[in-house]
């Protein structure tokens, strides 16, 4: 997350969607903040800014140096929404704008959040390329790894936007995406799941 992004209705799609999953529960973020930083951090109000409009806590040990940002999500035991510039990227390596496959798999089987969602902001696609595919690919190298997930299409065209939900209880996952489900109405097209039948057909509006 830059700063200058802040603000924009991903914000507010981020906030809503962890209010879905995961009601009433503690979230954590981890925003990636890398470039454009001060030094201290506590000298630009961004992070409480972002903690307060996201309805987050900041996770400890959240820093500019890329390099401990493993260690400070593994260590997190609650729920813990990453925040990368662009997305969930296939291809490894340290890349700041992004949260590698690698990286999210071992942020997500640690043992510590067994029970615990891990959710990613991912706008890693390109104009053009089929979405579905894309997506399905990710989940499915993913659930090769021990890991369950869901993701939502939030936006298609362009830059398509889409969020990633994950955790190594599948329980945990079929029931976080059903309450989804049933508390935004959106049509069930905008779900693709790892093939473990997550997700549940449509509610009926009450």
């Amino acid at each position: 997350m830059k700063p200058t992004f802040f603000g924009d209705s991903h914000d507010m799609a981020k906030r809503q969607i962890m209010q879905w999953l995961a009601p009433n529960e503690v979230w954590m973020a981890h925003p990636m903040w890398y470039d454009q930083r001060p030094a201290p951090p506590w000298a630009c109000p961004f992070l409480p800014r972002y903690a307060r409009v996201l309805n987050v806590d900041i996770i400890a040990g959240e820093s500019r140096d890329r390099r401990e940002f493993l260690a400070a999500t593994q260590a997190c035991t609650d729920h813990l929404l990453l925040d990368p510039d662009t997305g969930l990227r296939i291809p490894n390596g340290l890349p700041r704008t992004h949260v590698t496959i690698n990286e999210f798999i071992q942020i997500v089987n640690f043992p510590n959040r067994q029970y615990k969602i891990t959710l990613v902001y991912d706008q890693s696609y390109r104009t053009g390329a089929d979405l579905q595919a894309g997506i399905a690919n990710k989940l499915q190298l993913l659930h090769n790894k021990g890991a369950h997930a869901v993701a939502y299409i939030a936006h298609k065209g362009g830059r398509s936007v889409v969020f990633i939900w994950a955790s190594q209880d599948p329980h945990v996952i079929t029931q976080a995406t059903k309450r989804m489900q049933r508390g935004s109405y959106f049509p069930v097209c905008r779900f693709v799941d790892d093939g473990c039948g997550h997700i549940a057909g449509i509610f009926p509006v009450e």
